[in-house]
């Protein structure tokens, strides 16, 4: 992942997969942008972190999600990454 086209297309993966793997490409999201020097506009980095964050209280296990209601499913999930898609279109 090296261009901001590469990010939005590891996104809409996330969307399309299935668990396991959509916890993988997560995580895989999530240490590149806390790990790696991410280096696009102060803009597209706020969202680009703020969407590794939420993507913390993403849990695919329901009887889990119970547990905290900050933590929330796939369709809460699939919302959060198309409103980051949709900012990172805007700026």
């Amino acid at each position: 992942m090296e261009t901001l086209s590469d990010l939005k297309h590891h996104l809409q993966q996330i969307i399309a997969s299935a668990e396991p793997e959509k916890s993988m490409l997560i995580t895989r999201y999530q240490r590149f942008i806390w790990e790696e020097e991410v280096a696009f506009s102060e803009e597209c980095n706020d969202v680009l972190k703020e969407l590794a964050y939420d993507m913390d209280f993403y849990e695919p296990v329901l009887a889990l999600q119970k547990e905290d209601p900050s933590y929330f499913g796939e369709d809460k999930l699939h919302a959060v990454i198309g409103e980051a898609l949709y900012k990172l279109n805007m700026v």
